[in-house]
């Protein structure tokens, strides 16, 4: 049984292993002679050795016009090892990349003051340069509890704000006046949109942070997919929304 399963593991499957295994018995013979002793039909047991053979588990040659195949030494396994082994070193890169690629979504929760603080430090390193934000501006203070010094840090590290505000949102004069000056541009949603909560998107980032009723709690999400659909969503909202 364990033979059998370690032969399975290098891809000799049953029949595979019947014909190799009555082949290492006769050494050499003709293929109606591999067949009778492995119990496989002919044209089968044929196809198997020719397996063997692209393995190098097996070679042939003829012999007054009849084809005979002889069993290689059973050292030749170690060289089929080695070869996975190359062929597992030259594309395990390739396979590692697709593993990163594979992890679609990753999702992160932040409560409190602490977990918004987190949420803010990601968005100030983003490496865009560039955080499109809708929402309400009175929310995010209420939920914030202050400004915690965001937009003179997002200045410092010239990081551009694009900002969707809804109209009835509760502006700082200063704060409009001021927008080339601290890398800001706000546009005005449509009439009667009213967005709850904030959604801040950067890189391949989505940061989420909920009405102060629902506990201000955040969420930031990481997607290359999720955050280009919202970046175009984004796009579209902005063309259709109008300049301060």
């Amino acid at each position: 049984m364990a033979l059998s399963k370690f032969l399975d593991s290098i891809g000799l499957d049953e029949k595979d292993q019947k014909v190799y295994l009555a082949l290492l018995k006769l050494v050499d013979a003709p293929i109606s002679r591999i067949a009778k002793v492995s119990g496989i039909q002919r044209t089968t047991a044929y196809y198997r050795i020719e397996k063997l053979i692209k393995l190098g588990l097996a070679s042939s040659y003829r012999h007054h016009n009849v084809k005979r195949f002889v069993a290689e030494n059973p050292n030749k396994i170690r060289g089929v090892l080695e070869s996975k082994m190359l062929m597992l070193d030259k594309y395990l890169p390739e396979l590692q990349t697709v593993s990163l690629e594979r992890k679609l979504v990753n999702l992160r929760l932040f409560e409190g003051i602490g977990g918004r603080k987190q949420m803010i430090e990601e968005e100030l390193n983003c490496k865009e340069k560039i955080v499109r934000s809708i929402g309400y501006a009175r929310d995010l203070r209420k939920v914030q509890g202050g400004s915690m010094g965001f937009s003179k840090r997002r200045i410092e590290k010239k990081v551009f704000s694009k900002c969707l505000r809804p109209q009835d949102d509760e502006f700082d004069k200063e704060w409009l006046a001021s927008q080339q000056k601290e890398l800001r541009e706000v546009r005005l949603l449509p009439p009667g949109t009213k967005p709850s909560g904030m959604i801040f998107v950067f890189d391949n980032k989505i940061s989420i942070i909920a009405p102060e009723e629902e506990e201000g709690i955040g969420f930031l999400i990481e997607s290359k997919s999720l955050s280009a659909t919202m970046k175009s969503i984004f796009d579209v909202l902005w063309e259709m929304s109008r300049r301060t």
